[in-house]
């Protein structure tokens, strides 16, 4: 996995060209040399949130760092589930008021006194 800083920069449409390149793309840029490291093999992204995601995939760990977050998710369930109920009771009872991932982890330590991995629990749960 490599660990690389880029930012996502918008490339300007050409707008006497092709009817595909008239729409602004985005690239995904070396953040300290300014070098185009990702340009969706010389298209662009059609949308900013793509390529964030597409940086994020490529160059933050993605399938790999989520697989690791689930493993951890799952192996502390399996060694806390007395906790595992309480935690899906503070979770329902919030429903029409969800609690953030901070304040949830810290009723579930008042509520319990254990602590839980600071990972979000909510895509796995």
């Amino acid at each position: 996995m490599s660990n690389i800083t880029f930012r996502i920069v918008k490339r300007p449409a050409n707008k006497n060209s092709n009817p595909w390149e008239r729409e602004d793309r985005w690239d995904i840029v070396d953040f300290e040399t300014g070098e185009i490291i990702d340009d969706a093999q010389g298209y662009g992204y059609k949308s900013q949130q793509k390529a964030a995601k597409a940086g994020w995939w490529k160059f933050k760990g993605g399938k790999g760092k989520t697989k690791t977050e689930e493993k951890i998710v799952k192996v502390w369930m399996s060694n806390n589930a007395k906790y595992v109920d309480e935690y899906e009771e503070i979770v329902i009872y919030n429903f029409k008021e969800p609690l953030n991932e901070k304040e949830l982890e810290n009723v579930l330590y008042l509520k319990t006194g254990i602590k839980i991995p600071s990972i979000s629990y909510f895509k796995y749960f």
